[in-house]
């Protein structure tokens, strides 16, 4: 190559180089370019390098994959462990039998689930509120209830066998027509001088007593006239109309109460109380079962009567006891020592003299009235003699009636001989009947004011 070229060549490259050397504030400008790109590759390699450390990290030895898989292991065991326990408490929560509802398909609870889930649920079984004792109690009431109200109704519905053909003692016959018009439909009636609860009392009238009603008084009062001739006025409420009681057809029996009262029932057996009957009623029964009798109420219907404390015997004949008279007359007499005194009264309720008489002549078959005035002429009369001018009371046997005068009183007092030489009799401010030895100074003091004296059995 020539000089020339070469010059030329060199000039050529210096004309190169300055059109492509950078000014001043362009190389600073390439100086922070430079700078830049450093942080970038700085940068990607730091990501690259943590992208190393994360693979690095990633990547597992032998050994912590072992630990790994026994952890993995523990954590089934944990679960199979939780699930044979939530089995377990399934199974219990069947035994206690808590009902399921089905689930929808939808997945929305039924309404059984709603109502469920406002329910408490139990994993034992429910306690009760009560005791036990309170159920023995409850127990014992409604076998009380049964045997005393359940039992006795059922009883009471058992059809009764149709009465049969009986005979007691000797034929029953027939009773005449009674000219009665009513009947004592009560336990007793009494019998009052005007038609007036205030006014004094003539008598007392009997279960089942027929009467004649003479006259009406307004609308509650009925005169009338007993068997023994005792007139008065008794209260409406008391009668029973008709007299089928005592004209009973088919009556098999008669009865007579000999106790001191006699109960009436609805039924045979644990029947309820119709009335009570005082000593000396009489009915008739149209029916016996062994020792019970259906007798026939006053006013229709019928009620039942043990055969304890009643004398039976034919219908047509009156009835009497076996026992010697005269000492079952003292004796039922005496029975009403302490009774409550009681003017004209004949039942326990309220005695009087004449009333025991009158009761106690029933139970012997004797027709005694009930009156101190009717029974001035009862039996036979008994002169009393005298012993200095005094009355010998010796001389009174069972059943005499001494009739005596009172200070303050226009009718006859009455007293009754009975056993053991007393008197049956009232005393001045006294309310019950006394009993007093005929040697008593009461007995002394009476014996001066006898007027009268009756022997009913010479």
């Amino acid at each position: 190559m020539t000089e020339d070229n070469r010059s030329e060549k060199r000039q050529n490259d210096d004309n190169i180089s300055k059109t492509f050397e950078p000014s001043t504030a362009e190389n600073q400008n390439g100086e922070d370019l430079n700078k830049i790109f450093n942080i970038h590759e700085s940068s990607t390699v730091g990501n690259q390098c943590g992208d190393n450390l994360e693979n690095i990290s990633k990547s597992r030895d032998p050994l912590t994959e072992k630990n790994e898989r026994v952890e993995d292991l523990k954590k089934l065991s944990r679960s199979h462990e939780s699930s044979t326990k939530k089995n377990k408490r399934v199974k219990d929560l069947e035994r206690i039998s808590i009902a399921r509802e089905p689930i929808h398909e939808s997945g929305e609870p039924s309404d059984g689930d709603s109502k469920r889930a406002r329910r408490p649920v139990y994993l034992d079984a429910k306690k009760s509120k009560w005791p036990p004792w309170v159920l023995a109690i409850i127990v014992f009431f409604l076998m009380m209830a049964g045997l005393f109200i359940v039992v006795p109704g059922l009883v009471g519905r058992v059809p009764e066998s149709p009465p049969p053909v009986e005979t007691l003692s000797s034929s029953s016959g027939e009773l005449p027509d009674h000219p009665a018009d009513a009947v004592i439909a009560a336990s007793f009636a009494p019998i009052l001088a005007s038609p007036d609860l205030k006014a004094p009392r003539v008598a007392d009238a009997l279960f089942n007593e027929p009467c004649v009603i003479l006259e009406t008084q307004g609308a509650l009062w009925f005169k009338i006239r007993l068997e023994d001739g005792v007139e008065g006025y008794v209260r409406r409420d008391l009668l029973a109309a008709g007299t089928r009681s005592v004209n009973p057809a088919g009556a098999i029996a008669r009865v007579l109460v000999v106790d001191t009262c006699k109960r009436i029932m609805s039924h045979a057996y644990q029947g309820t109380l119709l009335t009570e009957a005082p000593m000396g009623s009489i009915f008739f029964a149209d029916y016996r079962r062994g020792d019970l009798f259906r007798v026939i109420m006053p006013g229709g219907g019928s009620g039942w009567i043990s055969g304890s404390g009643v004398l039976t015997g034919p219908v047509s004949e009156p009835l009497m006891t076996e026992d010697d008279p005269q000492t079952v007359f003292a004796s039922t007499v005496r029975r009403f020592f302490r009774t409550p005194y009681v003017p004209s009264g004949a039942t326990m309720q309220g005695m009087s003299p004449e009333g025991a008489i009158f009761v106690a002549s029933r139970l012997i078959g004797m027709d005694l009235t009930r009156t101190t005035e009717g029974l001035l002429n009862a039996g036979e009369s008994l002169t009393i003699p005298k012993i200095d001018g005094i009355p010998d009371l010796s001389v009174f046997r069972e059943g005499d009636l001494l009739f005596y005068r009172v200070d303050g009183r226009e009718d006859y007092a009455l007293a009754v001989c009975v056993q053991d030489h007393q008197l049956l009799m009232t005393l001045p401010n006294r309310t019950t009947l006394r009993l007093i030895d005929l040697v008593a100074p009461e007995a002394l003091q009476m014996a001066s004011k006898i007027e009268v004296a009756r022997r009913l059995f010479p």
